[in-house]
């Protein structure tokens, strides 16, 4: 009886490639979420001059 892994392996190319896709991906979702808090912060500076004005 042959006996294998219940986790097949995985080759060290693709190890590599998830490994940058998971990377790519976290840095997507930081950039985004900056710029989202960004322009949330220009939003409300915006009304703050504009309250003040009137």
């Amino acid at each position: 009886m042959d006996s294998r892994p219940a986790i097949p392996t995985m080759p060290p190319h693709r190890a590599a490639f998830r490994a940058r896709r998971e990377g790519l991906v976290r840095k997507l979702a930081t950039c985004i979420t900056v710029l989202t808090a960004a322009i949330a912060i220009l939003f409300v500076a915006a009304a703050a001059v504009v309250i003040t004005i009137t």
